[in-house]
């Protein structure tokens, strides 16, 4: 990651967490970043080594995405996750997977111990969109 990417990522954290913590800064350093609302934020593993970090680094109370049976991101998503994020969360990851041609794909979100499958299309979620929610890239 180029610094300029770094710089528009800590401030986002500033703007929208300023009682961020390490595990926060951790997390700026790996994968694509999007500000879905003023309290939710989605990180994007780009490999299999950002998905692992994404892993080590969730809470309780993030919200893991992933899509079942077809290779893919791992996400997080950070902040309230209200159902409709979840889904525009969801759509994000199904979009950078091997799946995202498809019209349906079930994905995994994971809270803490509560699991749910959701059906999803990644082609819900526009290239513009992506783009103008996308933190520092």
């Amino acid at each position: 990651m180029t610094d300029p990417q770094f710089a528009k990522r800590i401030g986002d954290l500033l703007l929208h967490d300023p009682n961020f913590g390490l595990n926060d800064v951790h997390l700026l350093k790996i994968g694509r970043h999007f500000r879905l609302s003023e309290r939710d934020k989605l990180v994007v593993g780009r490999n299999e080594d950002e998905n692992q970090k994404i892993q080590t680094f969730s809470r309780k109370e993030d919200v893991l995405i992933r899509a079942l049976h077809y290779p893919g991101p791992l996400s997080l998503l950070r902040g309230r996750g209200s159902a409709g994020e979840v889904e525009k969360a969801a759509a994000i990851t199904v979009r950078y997977g091997k799946a995202k041609d498809l019209p349906r794909v079930q994905v995994l979100c994971r809270q803490g111990e509560e699991e749910s499958e959701r059906y999803i299309s990644g082609s819900t979620v526009s290239d513009k969109k992506i783009r103008d929610d996308m933190i520092g890239e």
